[in-house]
């Protein structure tokens, strides 16, 4: 991103279009993953799928989404980068790589609802949180993690919600937003 930036700053389209080229090359056509048509979702998405891939993680697909949607590519990435890290990382702790599963579905343009369920070793607690409502499961990350608190934030500007749920094997993250 950087160097696509750099690109930009310098008005320098014809290293723009190389560069891209460069990076497109690496990328095998099989790899080459379609989920919707929102190019930095899609990205997102299709890097995600390669990492499961590499690493042995079932992941399951199913979007249902319009091709625009009035939330900016950078809160999308916010959702979908932070559950879909924090599923890649508890499935990582399973022997057999464990599964994934990411559903979105929009109704009648105004509602967007996003479900990310996914394996884990079972080991979680409920924080009794600083943030309204609480309930969010204490982060095993050192320091804390920010991820679940950070796609709280963007469903509230949007006068969502955001659900957890899980029992002994199953971890599930539901998002609703008001778009």
């Amino acid at each position: 991103m950087k160097a696509i930036g750099d690109f930009v700053d310098s008005d320098d389209m014809d290293g723009i279009r190389e560069y891209l080229s460069e990076i497109r090359t690496q990328i095998p056509e099989n790899k080459l993953w379609q989920y919707c048509a929102n190019p930095v979702l899609n990205s997102l998405l299709g890097s995600y799928a390669e990492r499961c891939e590499n690493l042995g993680i079932k992941l399951a697909v199913s979007l249902a989404m319009p091709e625009t949607l009035s939330i900016p590519n950078y809160e999308l990435c916010i959702i979908f980068g932070n559950l879909l890290e924090n599923a890649v990382e508890a499935c990582e702790k399973l022997e057999g790589g464990g599964k994934i599963e990411l559903v979105v579905r929009t109704q009648e343009d105004s509602l967007f609802a996003i479900m990310v369920k996914n394996s884990y070793n079972g080991e979680l607690s409920a924080d009794s949180g600083q943030l309204a409502g609480g309930g969010l499961p204490a982060s095993t990350k050192k320091g804390g993690g920010f991820g679940l608190r950070s796609v709280r934030a963007v469903s509230d500007r949007y006068d969502g919600h955001m659900l957890t749920e899980w029992d002994s094997d199953m971890f599930t993250v539901y998002v609703m937003l008001n778009v």
